[in-house]
């Protein structure tokens, strides 16, 4: 009798862990972290030039889960065409906010904007998400220095200044610089340092139960990337285009371009330039 042909076959399993029990092995009840009610979805624009510089940016923040607040964000030295673009359409686009949200889609001077961006990322501890969040967050700085300690290799972005007796721009030291150190071309850690003096409701953690300064702790921040989640959900990597593809994101990014005009340096002409705000991201 002959026996039949035998035949390589290429099996995949895929395996899952289980969720974590309420008790540790102790006894002990396990802490559950919560995500932040407040979250703060941004993006920025830049020139085309080689510096790449901001060109104006744009925010959404929701709390709880309702749309609160729209805006953009410009830095200065835009010329008064491009302001008059910016100015514009703030006033002939209105966001869709929840009832007891902000009506009106706010423009703000970059400086106004870092300050709404600490209260609320540093000292309300909301969650921050972008695309890409090495790229955006570097936007919006003046400067940076070197990493150090686990950061070496990376680099502290100086957001916040403040001036000195002399006019001269200089670094804020009441307030954090963010830490980044990328880990791969779709990984980073992303913290805020500690600034100079912390105020005590800084030094309690976020699940604490009892509400307790602990000496040495500082809150960190809650950094989201899009890039990265996408490329933990998909285990591919993805620009914000073919993410928005890949998970059939309802209003994709839109091609405002042709491949000529990828050659030219573009200039703010007309209010379609802003048809598609890039962060129009709802987290449930």
């Amino acid at each position: 009798m002959q026996s039949a042909p035998v035949t390589d076959m290429s099996v995949a399993v895929r395996v899952y862990p289980l969720p974590p029990q309420d008790d540790d092995d102790d006894g002990s009840k396990r802490r559950k972290r919560q995500l932040p009610e407040e979250i703060i979805i941004f993006d920025t624009e830049t020139r085309t030039d080689e510096a790449q510089s901001l060109l104006f940016g744009s925010y959404r923040v929701y709390i709880a889960g309702e749309f609160i607040e729209e805006g953009l964000f410009y830095p200065e030295g835009l010329s008064r065409k491009e302001l008059r673009v910016l100015r514009n359409y703030a006033q002939t686009h209105k966001p869709r906010t929840a009832l007891h949200g902000v009506r009106e889609l706010r423009l703000l001077k970059l400086e106004d904007f870092l300050k709404d961006f600490y209260r609320s990322a540093y000292k309300g501890r909301c969650l921050v998400v972008a695309f890409n969040h090495p790229f955006d967050l570097s936007r919006l700085a003046y400067g940076h220095v070197d990493g150090r300690g686990d950061f070496a290799g990376g680099f502290s972005l100086r957001l916040w200044a403040s001036r000195d007796a002399n006019g001269v721009i200089c670094q804020n030291r009441n307030r954090p610089d963010i830490r980044i150190r990328h880990i791969d071309s779709k990984r980073a850690l992303i913290q805020f340092t500690s600034r100079m003096t912390l105020d005590e409701e800084d030094a309690i953690p976020d699940d604490s139960e009892t509400g307790e300064v602990v000496e040495g702790y500082n809150h960190r921040g809650h950094f989201l990337d899009l890039k990265t989640l996408a490329f933990a959900l998909t285990d591919e990597g993805h620009s914000l285009a073919s993410a928005c593809e890949a998970f059939e994101v309802e209003h994709g990014k839109k091609r405002a371009a042709q491949r000529q005009a990828h050659r030219k340096i573009h200039r703010l002409q007309s209010p379609r330039c802003f048809g598609y705000l890039r962060t129009r991201v709802q987290i449930a």
